[in-house]
């Protein structure tokens, strides 16, 4: 199945999907010069990467409601064979790959121009695609008199002998790298290499993890493995999971493995733009370190090339383990903190738990009650007051009536939209009790719990010390409703 790779961005609140193989680089808004006697569709000329070109008033071409001049923007450079140009939007989103079956022409041609009859779903809703060769053939121009006519920003600016060698170029074959940053550091990956270009939106933490996985987050219903880019790269580094902290920039990247199918997200501080090399742009290092074998040098900066695959290299088993697999994750396959293994087969005499955290509070329910973990579940109302439940959730082959346990020991509903949720079995049902945080499994001896007086507002049986940490072990029939209809 062939598949087309676009650039997904937004342009005066239209959602356009750009071809990634005409795009030459993503860059921040540059200087632009006015120019006399110009089309109504050029804004002016901009000097970017090291060429002037005309800048395209998108907007105005597509018909859409003028920009307004204080909003943030992004210019992504586009070439057309000899035709190189810039066009303005107001946020680049991600990059995509998707099957060429998939694109289909809009059901509203009357509405739509000749510059976006087709459209494609991704990340949940639908983009407009850009025609950007007809763009281009509809709205020719003459570079060389436009060049000519306009004052240029640049001191020294290229000159047009300069700007057609350099478009010459772009008739080889080029590879597209995004550009992430990591902390202080700038780096290139080739976008062959990314499935998708994420929000890492509901990063949970996996306690006990190794250094170098931040979290756990959900894509298209399946939890992914978030590894840290900053680690690997620098694994003595001291780190912890305390330090892993997201921003509205940062990206998470989608790897999979083409040789066994394994998908992890590569997480970056931030993603300034698209570039687009050369093979006679990329070098060879004499001493590769793990994920980085090559290099490139752009406006005098080196840029190391990482690899992903290498980068996490012996690592992608660990990855495989480490990831709940399917939607409901079974406790069989979920992963064991470093040392609990060890803890699990010395097999103390006593009691298996599945540890949780509300708030600042910590708990145990009994393992032998419950069936399996969901990394998220988004809650649907139920009628009539729930019978004693907060809401239905889909747990893949069925739906479940669900408990909000933040609501009940609080009395205030959960903060998060999507929490994650344990499905236990009550009275030959299936229940699922909604949780700030699942911790881990874990052996407590049977000199390590005491019993706790009967208290008839209190579902709680028992006080475990797990780790030097008193937990209180929830009575589940106590807590929910009896009766699951």
């Amino acid at each position: 199945m062939e598949h087309i790779e676009y650039l997904l961005a937004t342009l005066s609140g239209t959602r356009l999907a750009l071809p990634l193989d005409l795009v030459l680089s993503v860059n921040e808004p540059a200087p632009v010069t006015p120019l006399p006697f110009c089309p109504r569709h050029v804004q002016g000329l901009v000097f970017v990467q090291d060429r002037v070109m005309p800048l395209m008033d998108l907007a105005s071409l597509l018909g859409l409601p003028a920009r307004s001049p204080a909003s943030p923007t992004s210019l992504v450079i586009l070439a057309n064979g000899d035709d190189v140009r810039a066009l303005e939007v107001d946020h680049v989103v991600a990059m995509v790959a998707v099957d060429a079956s998939a694109l289909q022409t809009r059901a509203d041609p009357e509405s739509a121009t000749s510059f976006l009859a087709q459209r494609l779903s991704a990340r949940g809703e639908d983009w407009l695609v850009l025609d950007y060769v007809r763009l281009a053939t509809d709205t020719r121009m003459d570079a060389e008199g436009l060049i000519e006519d306009g004052a240029l920003v640049p001191a020294d600016p290229v000159g047009l002998a300069d700007l057609e060698e350099r478009q010459e170029d772009t008739a080889v074959d080029r590879i597209a790298h995004l550009l992430i940053d990591i902390g202080a550091d700038r780096y290139a990956l080739p976008t062959t290499i990314i499935s998708e270009v994420l929000e890492p939106v509901d990063l949970r933490p996996m306690p006990a993890a190794p250094a170098w996985v931040a979290g756990l987050m959900q894509h298209q219903e399946t939890p992914l493995l978030v590894v840290r880019a900053d680690v690997l790269l620098s694994p003595d580094t001291q780190a912890d999971h305390a330090s892993v902290a997201t921003t509205a920039d940062s990206i998470a990247l989608r790897i999979v493995d083409p040789a066994t199918g394994r998908a992890f997200a590569l997480l970056a501080d931030r993603a300034p733009g698209l570039l687009s090399l050369s093979p006679d742009e990329i070098f060879s290092t004499d001493d590769a370190i793990a994920g980085i074998s090559r290099y490139a040098v752009v406006d005098d900066r080196i840029l190391a090339i990482i690899e992903p695959l290498a980068l996490v290299g012996e690592r992608l088993a660990d990855v495989e383990r480490l990831t709940p697999q399917g939607q409901g994750q079974s406790l069989a396959q979920m992963p064991m903190p470093d040392g609990a293994a060890a803890r699990a087969a010395a097999a103390r005499p006593g009691h298996r738990f599945l540890t949780l955290r509300i708030r600042d509070e910590f708990f145990a329910i009994d393992l032998d009650r419950v069936d399996s973990i969901l990394s998220t579940v988004r809650l649907s109302p139920l009628p009539d007051g729930g019978n004693g439940f907060d809401g239905l959730a889909d747990a893949g082959d069925k739906v479940v009536p669900v408990l909000d346990l933040h609501r009940r020991l609080t009395g205030q509903p959960s903060p998060d939209d999507t929490p994650p949720c344990v499905l236990l079995q009550l009275e030959g049902s299936t229940a699922g009790l909604a949780v700030d945080q699942v911790l881990r499994i874990e052996d407590v001896a049977a000199e390590d719990i005491d019993e706790v007086a009967e208290q008839t507002g209190l579902p709680v049986h028992a006080v475990a010390r797990v780790r030097d940490r008193l937990m209180a072990v929830l009575t589940l029939d106590r807590l929910l409703p009896r009766r699951i209809h």
